[in-house]
């Protein structure tokens, strides 16, 4: 066909190859949010990260804050999000540029 019709399938390639790479690393890391609570009569602070599994919130206890990187679990998270909007956006490009495919 045409080289543009080429080149976009090209990117749509790029595109899926992209969306299973970040894929592949957001099932590695940590997905959730840093839930923080305190004891009324205590000084300790305990650290759960909340997510949702199944329809369901669950609440996994990470540790004190004695014991924790807490700025190491908040970047990691930081970072689950960035790759996970980042995903999204990969998977409305490529209804773009399905879309781009069918008009030629």
């Amino acid at each position: 066909m045409s080289i543009i019709y080429d080149v976009i399938k090209e990117e749509l390639a790029r595109n899926l190859v992209m969306q299973q790479a970040y894929a592949k690393e957001l099932s590695k890391q940590r997905q959730g949010s840093l839930v923080i609570r305190r004891l009324p009569h205590s000084s300790n602070v305990y650290f759960y990260l909340g997510y949702r599994a199944n329809g369901k919130v669950i609440q996994q206890y990470l540790g004190i804050k004695d014991q924790l990187d807490v700025a190491a679990i908040k970047k990691e998270l930081n970072d689950s999000r960035k790759l996970k909007l980042s995903l999204k956006e990969l998977k409305n490009n490529e209804a773009r540029i399905r879309k781009a495919l069918n008009a030629l």
